[in-house]
């Protein structure tokens, strides 16, 4: 993304929480996500950019993330050399779309 100095102050990292497996299903990780973007919005104003990192094999949680508009930017080793998806979204507006040709 290109951000340094004074743009890595606006950003914050996506970070959620493990649902026990026979407490999946009661839409705890919507409600969550609900709550933080609210807050985001409402008290932290100087935030313009939020990431996450997300394993690429856990798709409910890639799902997840996807539904609130984060796209996924990279795909890099974090984490102690962990292979983890590098999403993106922006606080306002839109991620522009990348074209391509073939």
């Amino acid at each position: 993304m290109g951000l340094s100095g004074e743009g890595l102050d606006r950003v914050a990292h996506w970070e959620l929480a493990h649902v026990l497996p026979k407490y999946r299903g009661n839409g705890l990780q919507k409600f969550l996500s609900e709550q933080c973007f609210k807050c985001l919005l409402e008290e932290w104003t100087d935030v313009e950019h939020t990431f996450a990192t997300i394993y690429p094999y856990n798709i409910p949680s890639l799902k997840s993330t996807i539904r609130y508009d984060f796209v996924i930017i990279g795909l890099n080793n974090k984490y102690g050399g962990h292979l983890r998806y590098i999403l993106y979204k922006p606080i306002h507006g839109s991620v522009p779309i990348l074209k391509m040709s073939l």
